[in-house]
């Protein structure tokens, strides 16, 4: 082999230092070559994009998994504030409920029932329209106001 080619094993090791490439990884590349009776001692220029590509993917997957993972942790931590939000809330409106003459826990006073709401949008200085048919229950008063 000539002095400036590198040789197959070499290149991998390489590419494996720059891109920090797992070990199990490193160990598929290396049997691919070995399972095709190419020897890793070998000349890697016909192999060199290739090899280029295949540690840069790698890396790449690696890399998004982690941010993956970093905002599922972060997704996790919010859901678990916000539940602890809700709690508090639901504890001080329980509080509430007690001092309008319903015991904790207890159901909504009679003069109090579900109300359903329909979400409108106003468009320009007259014109309204309905632009969600959801509804939503709110609690309010029985009579209109």
């Amino acid at each position: 082999m000539p002095i400036n080619e590198v040789s197959i094993g070499t290149l991998i090791d390489r590419l494996a230092g720059q891109t920090g490439a797992p070990s199990s990884f490193v160990q598929r590349i290396r049997d691919l070559f070995s399972d095709k009776g190419i020897p890793l001692e070998g000349d890697s220029t016909p192999y060199l994009t290739a090899l280029e590509q295949a540690f840069k993917r790698e890396q790449g997957i690696r890399l998004s998994a982690l941010q993956t993972r970093e905002n599922l942790d972060r997704l996790q931590r919010q859901l678990q504030q916000f539940n602890e939000v809700c709690r508090k809330q639901l504890s001080r409106m329980e509080a509430m409920g007690s001092s309008f003459g319903r015991p904790p826990g207890g159901s909504l006073p009679k003069e109090i029932e579900l109300t359903d709401v329909h979400v409108v949008e106003t468009r320009g200085s007259a014109d309204v329209e309905v632009t969600r048919s959801r509804s939503i229950l709110v609690p309010g008063p029985k009579d209109i106001q």
